[in-house]
C-alpha cells in the first residue's frame, strides 16, 4: 500500500472528525464519569456526544438528572480537569 499525500490525508482527518461529530458519549468519559462516582447519570449523559457534554453548563446538569449540588461539583470538575484535550 502507497502512501497517502498530503490533501488525501488531510481529507481522511477532516472526513474522520466529521463522522464523529453527533457521536454518543465516548467510552473514556463514561469510564471516567463512573469513576468518579457518578455512574448514575452515566446513562443519561450518554444521550450527549463529547462536544455537547464538554461544553455543558453546571445549571445544565440538572436536565439529566444531576442535582445534588456535590455531584454537580464532581462532574464539572472532572468535566475541566479529565477531558480538557478532547476540547
Amino acid at each position: 500500500m502507497r502512501p497517502l499525500d498530503l490533501a488525501s490525508q488531510f481529507f481522511c482527518l477532516a472526513a474522520s472528525e466529521r463522522a464523529f461529530q453527533n457521536m454518543p458519549l465516548s467510552a473514556y468519559i463514561v469510564s471516567n464519569i463512573q469513576a468518579a462516582g457518578l455512574e448514575q447519570y452515566a446513562r443519561k449523559l450518554q444521550a450527549l456526544d463529547d462536544q455537547q457534554f464538554l461544553s455543558m453548563l453546571m445549571s445544565d446538569y440538572s436536565t439529566y438528572g444531576v442535582v445534588d449540588v456535590e455531584d454537580k461539583q464532581r462532574l464539572f470538575r472532572s468535566d475541566r480537569s479529565d477531558f480538557q484535550f478532547l476540547r
